[in-house]
């Protein structure tokens, strides 16, 4: 029997945390939130429900799958694309396609910059730079296999949990936890660091109002070692 097979957004510092197996955590909003009243907890079709029927209607119901689900990563990468003419916009300024030809992929993780090099002479053709959402299936190499997934409220996210989220140490003196090996200064704490890796990510308020999220750990089964 097949695995089920899931895709995951992660930024460039969360791949290579991923890449170096210091990353074994993600954490992802509930959408919607579920919504409290004097009768009960109700979250997508659940009514009236208890803490604990809340929790298995969720977790049978979780978009992410379950232990065993196979997560594809998506993320920044430049693609040797055709430019390609898609109309004009409301102002008459052309609008234009970039469309992958063949299947060359530089991973924006491993080379920031814009490559060089080319692949064909053809002056329609260059680099392109695809945000993660826009990676094509085929061009990803990291593979991930959900070991469990559990229910959390964001602020009891721990010491331990922020590490697992593929923070790292840097040579700098106390203010030393980030999540960016380039940063110039950190945090004291590791939560202290993930709060402000998880605002810049999902907004300010998602941690002041406590939102539910998904804890999902896995373990790295495709990509480079």
């Amino acid at each position: 029997m097949l695995k089920e097979t899931i895709y995951l957004l992660m930024t460039t510092p969360m791949v290579l945390a991923t890449l170096d197996d210091r990353k074994l955590q993600t954490r992802r909003r509930f959408k919607p939130q579920p919504t409290f009243k004097p009768a009960g907890i109700s979250w997508r079709g659940l009514e009236r429900a208890t803490a604990e029927q809340f929790t298995a209607h969720a977790l049978a119901n979780c978009p992410y799958g379950q232990a065993g689900t196979i997560a594809r990563v998506k993320e920044n990468s430049w693609i040797w694309c055709h430019k390609q003419r898609d109309g004009d916009t409301a102002t008459g300024r052309p609008k234009w396609r970039y469309i992958p030809v063949g299947r060359h992929v530089v991973y924006s993780a491993d080379h920031p910059t814009k490559p060089s090099h080319r692949i064909d002479e053809n002056p329609e053709h260059g680099w392109r730079l695809k945000v993660g959402r826009f990676m094509p299936g085929w061009a990803v190499r990291l593979e991930l296999e959900v070991t469990e997934i559990r229910i959390q409220r964001i602020q009891a996210c721990s010491a331990a949990d922020a590490v697992a989220e593929g923070l790292l140490q840097l040579p700098h003196d106390h203010f030393n936890w980030h999540w960016d090996a380039v940063a110039v200064t950190g945090f004291k704490a590791p939560w202290k660091a993930y709060k402000e890796l998880w605002t810049k990510i999902n907004g300010g308020e998602s941690w002041v109002e406590n939102e539910f999220i998904w804890v999902i750990s896995f373990k790295r089964v495709k990509g480079a070692s």
